[in-house]
């Protein structure tokens, strides 16, 4: 082969890598196009789930906060249904919009129905009002997504968790997604709901009706408690069973409460009235002053999540 034959060939070797090299190059950029369109999903399918890691924090009035990812979305819940207020917070990683307002103003939940099918939802809320509310002691924290209720009905969301806290009941964690939702979205909602939480008492203090008190007194005894900005109470253990009374304000200069271990009795005393005595279910003594010869009101004792003792100053045992 001659000279030129040998440049001809030679171009056309080239030409051939180069083709090669260029079909190469498109085929990598197309699996780098694909692999970075995955990159931010679980493997399969759905959006892009961006950081899942818990360092945002949401703190509602009512005393409890939940940890959420950064870019997440959401919406403060405030709403009269008509019969009874919901109150709390709904968190997704797509926007939220809220439900049409029934006509009694406040924010809705929201429009679970309007998310995508790659999308999840966790919604806490607080019901006031309607059925009468319940009492007992305080939930175990952290709180178990395993405890959940399934109703498929409210698919998307078809989980329910009941929760009390803060000497509240009525609070409900409604949470999930449709069927293509990534596992780590889910999972993401089972570490949120972990991290729900309430601030921890302090004795005295009075947060939504409930008073912290300490019970740490032998069985048969009475101790006065103060509580904020609501006076003092007597704090009784008698046959096993702790509960609270009323004491009332006298309003009397020098007046001083306290728990006679000899006669078993309340005695309040006072510079401008005799002794005033109750026994240790809040009867009077028959000897004190006409004003102060009504039973006391007897209120219930629970257990915080934190082990603190807590009056429900709002409820009144019978007689």
């Amino acid at each position: 082969m001659d000279a030129d034959g040998h440049r001809k060939g030679r171009r056309r070797w080239i030409g051939a890598a180069v083709l090669a090299l260029i079909v190469l190059v498109g085929v990598a950029i197309g699996l780098a196009a694909i692999s970075d369109d995955r990159g931010g999903r679980n493997g399969d399918g759905g959006t892009d789930l961006g950081s899942t890691e818990l360092t945002e924090t949401y703190s509602d009035r009512l005393g409890w906060s939940i940890d959420y990812p950064e870019g997440w979305y959401v919406l403060p819940i405030d709403q009269f249904t008509g019969r009874f207020s919901l109150q709390g917070a709904a968190f997704s990683n797509e926007p939220l919009t809220p439900e049409s307002d029934a006509g009694f103003g406040g924010s809705p939940v929201p429009n679970i129905a309007a998310l995508t099918h790659d999308a999840v939802v966790l919604v806490v809320t607080h019901r006031s009002g309607g059925p009468a509310p319940s009492f007992g002691d305080d939930s175990a924290y952290p709180l178990d997504p395993a405890d959940a209720r399934v109703d498929r009905r409210a698919a998307p969301a078809s989980s329910f968790l009941q929760f009390r806290g803060d000497g509240l009941g009525d609070f409900t964690v409604q949470f999930g997604g449709s069927a293509d939702a990534p596992a780590t979205l889910r999972e993401t909602l089972d570490r949120m709901i972990r991290t729900i939480r309430f601030e921890p008492w302090e004795l005295g203090e009075v947060r939504n009706g409930s008073a912290a008190v300490s019970t740490d007194l032998p069985d048969g005894t009475g101790e006065i408690a103060r509580v904020e900005d609501a006076g003092f109470v007597a704090v009784m253990k008698f046959s096993g069973r702790t509960y609270a009374l009323d004491v009332p304000d006298v309003n009397c200069g020098g007046q001083r409460y306290a728990w006679d271990p000899v006669t078993r009795q309340i005695l309040l005393t006072g510079t401008c009235f005799d002794d005033v005595r109750y026994d240790a279910r809040g009867i009077p003594d028959p000897s004190n002053p006409p004003r102060f010869l009504e039973p006391l009101e007897r209120h219930p004792i629970y257990e915080a999540w934190d082990g603190t003792a807590l009056v429900a100053l709002g409820v009144v045992l019978a007689p």
